[in-house]
């Protein structure tokens, strides 16, 4: 499993450093699997009577990986139940989940997608308004000299006008 994960490390750092499309979400959960299925089975050979077994180790690490990367730890959550239907893996995969995106959020705020956003110039975060009747006075925008119609205009008079005015 170690071998795998190495490889798997290098494989996707090649891939995507050359600007290659090997994604991103699909390598998270493989790395993931293996780390967890890593250290699963070291631990559980050391304390089999007091462990889980590696499998559980792997899924759990899977969700922790993809919360991490994704910053989005309910999605990873939903996702490892989805995959299991068990409900003893909730309180471990809970917390893992949370507890890593903590631990990304806090060393880098850009998630594995809004990363490429910021690549190109967009900051999904930046205060900066985009609502432009925010900027407005309504002073400057008004209109002086408004066009009146009267009660007895028909409604082409009215058209007119309004194609028309300014």
């Amino acid at each position: 499993l170690f071998t795998l994960l190495i490889a798997k490390i290098a494989a996707t750092s090649l891939t995507i450093g050359s600007g290659g499309s090997g994604g991103i979400f699909a390598p998270s959960l493989f790395l993931g699997a293996m780390t967890g299925g890593f250290m699963g089975t070291v631990i559980h050979s050391w304390f089999p009577a007091y462990t889980a077994s590696p499998g559980a180790y792997a899924l759990v690490t899977m969700g922790a990986v993809v919360a991490a990367a994704t910053h989005a730890p309910i999605t990873a959550i939903i996702m490892i139940f989805e995959l299991t239907q068990t409900i003893t893996i909730m309180p471990p995969l809970m917390a893992a989940c949370v507890v890593s995106t903590l631990v990304t959020t806090f060393l880098n705020r850009d998630s594995i997608y809004t990363m490429k956003l910021r690549r190109r110039g967009i900051d999904l975060f930046e205060e900066e308004t985009h609502n432009i009747l925010k900027s407005m006075r309504v002073h400057d925008i008004i209109d002086r000299t408004p066009e009146i119609l009267r009660e007895s205009d028909n409604f082409q008079t009215v058209v007119e006008r309004a194609l028309n005015s300014e």
